[in-house]
């Protein structure tokens, strides 16, 4: 069997075709597929995949990122004549090792292998492959990963970060009010860079801001303090009335007007970054995640069960299904055990 030295080359290819594509729909992620594979030529693989893939992943983020995995794979084997119903096991763990071996990071080479063993899980369910081999792909084991390696930031460095933003500036203004909510709510990326001016409500002297979170959970988050800095924002911007318009939108270039679109999630990522590097705060981190919109939420997270919220308040605030996923975020403080050791009543 040919070892697919060159398995990740087309890796780029494959991401480039796709994000152009309107992915909101199953039809739409069908004929993005046949295109983007067309040793698929029988409806039957892609009318296998497709509902899976679109249950999976409601957001169209993630759609795209999925459909890559599985364009890449296949387009690689049907390179080496392989067809996708006629992959084995090996094919799969010599593709993992082409992986691991162009640098891949595990959390990368994890997500396209739970990719492929979910396609192969299909074509099994559809007959389209037998269920030995099904096994044998479903064993192909993903490297370990390090859960939650996003580092937070320090309450200290936290707090320059959000007043690092000159305020006499529109930008200033909406950068400070966006890092403001992103603290204050513990948002995901995308879920903040989707909210419109609508989403904001007023419930006696309290502002709340609805968002739509992962798995479309719609989620009505306290803004708090952050609340002032918004209303401020909104109004500076001329955008208030606009119920439709983008919450936190560009700004135009003349540095006083703002566009009619979201800014993407890659964008905001870039604005933490530059405010973050401004506070004098080390970006990059060797061996480790660069800081980023997550380092805001798990900070805040962290934040909260330092300053005594419990553990079930923490998840409610972060809108985690389990509390397991709250308890990685929980940064340990060196005088955890000092203060555990004072509880205890043996005297």
């Amino acid at each position: 069997m040919a070892e697919p030295a060159s398995a990740v080359s087309s890796v780029m290819d494959s991401r480039s075709l796709a994000v152009t594509d309107d992915l909101s729909s199953a039809s739409r992620v069908a004929r993005c597929l046949r295109r983007l594979v067309p040793v698929l030529d029988s409806d039957e693989p892609i009318a296998a995949i497709v509902p899976w893939l679109c249950d999976k992943c409601p957001s169209e983020h993630s759609r795209r990122a999925y459909l890559a995995d599985l364009a890449t794979f296949f387009r690689h084997f049907a390179g080496l004549g392989v067809g996708p119903l006629d992959v084995t096991a090996d094919h799969v763990a010599f593709y993992k090792e082409s992986l691991v071996r162009a640098g891949r990071k595990p959390t990368t080479i994890s997500r396209t292998l739970s990719v492929i063993r979910g396609a192969y899980q299909q074509f099994g369910r559809k007959g389209l492959v037998d269920w030995k081999t099904v096994g044998d792909i479903q064993a192909v084991e993903s490297p370990r990963v390090k859960k939650n390696t996003t580092p937070a930031l320090t309450e200290k460095e936290a707090r320059e970060l959000l007043h690092m933003p000159d305020t006499t500036t529109l930008i200033g203004c909406r950068d400070h009010a966006m890092l403001f909510t992103y603290f204050m709510t513990t948002c995901r990326a995308s879920a903040v860079a989707h909210a419109t001016v609508g989403d904001l409500d007023r419930s006696g002297a309290d502002w709340f801001l609805t968002v739509t979170e992962k798995g479309s959970k719609e989620e009505r988050k306290a803004l708090i303090d952050a609340s002032s800095a918004v209303l401020a924002w909104v109004e500076r911007a001329g955008i208030a009335d606009k119920h439709e318009y983008p919450l936190f939108p560009p700004i135009g270039r003349d540095g006083a007007s703002v566009e009619d679109r979201h800014l993407t999630t890659h964008r905001i990522r870039n604005i933490v970054k530059k405010y973050a590097r401004l506070a004098g705060i080390q970006v990059e981190r060797p061996g480790r995640r660069a800081v980023c919109t997550h380092s805001l939420r798990k900070t805040s997270i962290t934040s909260a069960l330092n300053n005594g919220a419990t553990m079930q308040q923490a998840k409610a605030l972060a809108g985690h299904a389990s509390i397991r996923t709250t308890e990685l975020y929980y940064e340990e403080n060196e005088k955890d055990a000092e203060e555990a050791a004072k509880r205890i009543q043996i005297r």
